[in-house]
């Protein structure tokens, strides 16, 4: 057999794969194989679970430039699921493994590297205007329904800088589209019990941001200088101006 052929039988593994975010509590992907035939995802099965996900016939991989890869079979390993999809290229740094509207694992990489992707800089502009396929896709990427929940919120909330700058590089936002994306997808802390571990870790971690949402969506005017308070006269301002009162006199 020569070298080419030897190549082309060889399966390229990602190293502990995990992804940006991950809904719908389907299972964790702890294997990812790429062949030249199909590209297999292994989903670990939380021991409590009663049943394994029902992965639809319409599940599918998406690539950095949002090409769709098919499901073609699904299988049970030890519990777990197997999922074979058609064959991503060989060179996949990160993909989107989407089964449903609840089931998603967004951003899958390897976890022996950082993923490095540009950061988005939101920045909101009156005149702009975003066309229907970006609006689709700030929907879909916004995750309304899940950070409804306080507890999914608190959860990811940390990851969203994160999907955000994600989003708007695979699909090339614009700085307001960026910013509506995170507009959409930011809200108040849910309030809980102080006595919650979770409360506390969400308090700290909201303590430690340089400004909320609220006051970084537009500048804020500056207050005119007539409307300041006046400082105090010092005692000698004082008593300049009683004898300069007297003078006066």
């Amino acid at each position: 057999m020569t070298t080419l052929g030897i190549i082309l039988m060889q399966v390229i593994t990602m190293f502990q794969p995990k992804p940006i975010v991950a809904t719908g509590g389907g299972g964790e992907i702890v294997a990812v194989e790429l062949g030249q035939t199909e590209t297999r995802v292994r989903l670990h099965q939380d021991a409590g679970r009663s049943m394994v996900w029902n992965v639809p016939v319409s599940a599918y991989l998406s690539d950095e430039t949002d090409r769709h890869y098919a499901l073609q079979r699904v299988d049970i390993q030890d519990s777990d699921l197997v999922i074979a999809f058609a064959p991503l290229p060989p060179v996949t740094r990160v993909f989107d493994l989407v089964g449903d509207s609840r089931h998603r694992w967004l951003g899958v990489h390897s976890g022996v590297r950082a993923l490095t992707i540009p950061s988005v800089h939101p920045k909101y502009d009156e005149n702009a205007k975003i066309t229907d396929s970006i609006e689709e896709i700030i929907k879909e990427y916004s995750l309304e329904t899940e950070l409804g929940n306080d507890s999914v919120y608190l959860a990811l909330r940390s990851r969203l800088p994160q999907l955000r700058d994600y989003v708007a590089w695979k699909w090339k936002l614009s700085p307001h589209e960026a910013f509506v994306l995170r507009q959409k997808q930011e809200r108040p802390m849910p309030s809980m019990p102080a006595s919650s571990g979770i409360a506390a870790r969400a308090s700290a971690a909201h303590s430690g941001n340089a400004r909320t949402f609220v006051n970084s969506r537009m500048p804020q005017p500056r207050k005119s200088l007539f409307h300041r308070r006046p400082r105090p006269l010092s005692r000698f301002e004082q008593k300049t101006l009683q004898e300069s009162r007297a003078r006066g006199r």
